[in-house]
């Protein structure tokens, strides 16, 4: 094959997708063409795309994304975020700019939950931001901080955004869920550093807050029981070979149910139904976007055109970290007019494979990936968390993306981090 059959589909795929289509619909149809080209008839084309597509539809590694979205929604439905802020600010919130570090680290574990950044950053914008408020803390950095801790529900596991990447790049979803772990925790202690810094430099910022007994910071714990079982089934399961991926969102899923049980004082018909219904459209669209990607990333691999732009990369002598260079460029570029999910699927098929076979490990490029989604949810002109934050505060959205700029300053270097010492990010899946 010569290869340009791909190239027009993928042409064909970004026209579709500037035009308006559904991501997932502009896959299907460049993956259509592409085969055409490549088999010549309809029939066969037709055939193959038939097969590929009963395939990918069949597959049950999939079962993970409607588990890991249904303990998100149940999360999400029983409060288990408020309680998260509660037990944070029992233990740090005397300190200058406690509240606002409280909220990251509420944000960073309520977003392990839930899986959707947006979600979080709604959450605490009602909860955190009123409190703040009430202690005197500049509105900048209190929103700032919730909007940038908020993209940490990409990071930390189970992170939807990893499963999706593990299904297109075709990588261990259980080593990449354990890979995001520590990074993930080191992204939260940088927003809380570079908050008492600031506040330190201009005490105004966030005052200390009130101190809380050592029985109230004991009691306070029980708001984080759930999420330390749920973390512990998850890593300690993938990480010691006792759970597969699917069986650890399922357990996760069955905890999450029980906690809300136990802190509703029964299961309340309204609230899962309302779990149940939101996990059911998430997943749809999920799968529907992973099933038509494949489809595409099939052809263009039978076509030889993935082939063509690894031999063509490679023949142009640019180094690994030259080859990374470029990636972030295009990650940093796309991050401000792409959501996430037109980010994975416009990237991960074309980029990974040469990023991989220039000497890249995939666990590493998975993070990485997951990080600049995480920097394209505060940068403007369509960082989506911002725009939550202003619309549940009622602040002004281009303000609101001043706030965030010490956050992304902090983000980039950690990037650089994870680049010159990638052992961060893969020295626990190496021993899975």
């Amino acid at each position: 094959m010569s290869g340009y059959e791909g190239i027009v589909g993928i042409v064909l795929f970004f026209i579709l997708i500037v035009l308006g289509v559904r991501i997932a619909f502009s896959a299907m149809i460049a993956g259509l063409v592409a085969f055409l080209l490549v088999y010549g008839d309809l029939n066969t084309a037709g055939i193959a795309m038939a097969g590929k597509l009963f395939t990918e539809s069949s597959n049950y590694s999939y079962t993970v994304i409607p588990l890991f979205v249904l303990m998100g929604y149940l999360a999400q439905q029983y409060g288990i975020g408020s309680d998260i802020f509660t037990t944070a600010r029992a233990w740090i919130g005397r300190l200058r700019g406690g509240l606002a570090m409280s909220s990251v680290m509420g944000c960073a574990f309520f977003g392990a939950m839930c899986g959707f950044s947006p979600v979080a950053v709604a959450l605490f914008g009602k909860v955190a931001v009123p409190e703040m408020e009430k202690s005197g803390y500049d509105w900048k950095l209190s929103l700032g901080s919730i909007a940038a801790a908020g993209a940490l529900a990409d990071l930390i596991p189970p992170s939807t955004t990893m499963v999706i990447y593990a299904m297109l790049a075709q990588v261990s979803l259980g080593k990449l869920l354990v890979a995001g772990f520590i990074p993930g925790i080191i992204t939260a202690i940088a927003f809380c550093i570079l908050i008492f810094v600031l506040c330190l430099i201009n005490p105004k910022l966030g005052p200390p807050g009130p101190s809380s007994t050592f029985r109230e910071k004991i009691v306070s714990l029980k708001g984080i029981i759930v999420i330390v079982i749920v973390l512990v089934i998850i890593i300690g399961g993938l990480y010691s070979g006792i759970f597969t991926p699917t069986e650890a969102a399922a357990w996760s899923a069955l905890v999450m149910l029980f906690a809300g049980f136990i802190s509703k004082r029964g299961i309340k018909p309204h609230l899962l139904n309302a779990a149940l219904k939101d996990t059911a459209i998430t997943s749809c669209m999920v799968f529907m976007i992973i099933i038509g990607v494949t489809l595409m990333s099939t052809a263009l691999i039978s076509s030889g055109a993935i082939q063509n732009m690894i031999d063509f990369f490679q023949s142009v002598n640019l180094n690994k970290y030259m080859l990374m260079l470029i990636a972030i460029a295009i990650y940093l570029v796309l991050g401000c007019f792409v959501g996430v999910l037109g980010m994975l699927v416009m990237t991960v098929p074309f980029l990974i494979p040469i990023l991989q076979a220039a000497g890249w490990d995939p666990i590493l490029l998975g993070i990485l990936v997951v990080v600049f989604v995480e920097i394209g949810l505060i940068t403007p002109p369509v960082g989506m968390n911002v725009y939550v934050i202003a619309t549940v505060t009622g602040r002004d959205v281009g303000k609101c993306f001043q706030t965030i700029i010490p956050f992304l300053i902090v983000q980039l270097v950690l990037v650089g981090l994870f680049i010159a010492c990638p052992a961060i990010i893969t020295f626990i899946p190496s021993h899975m």
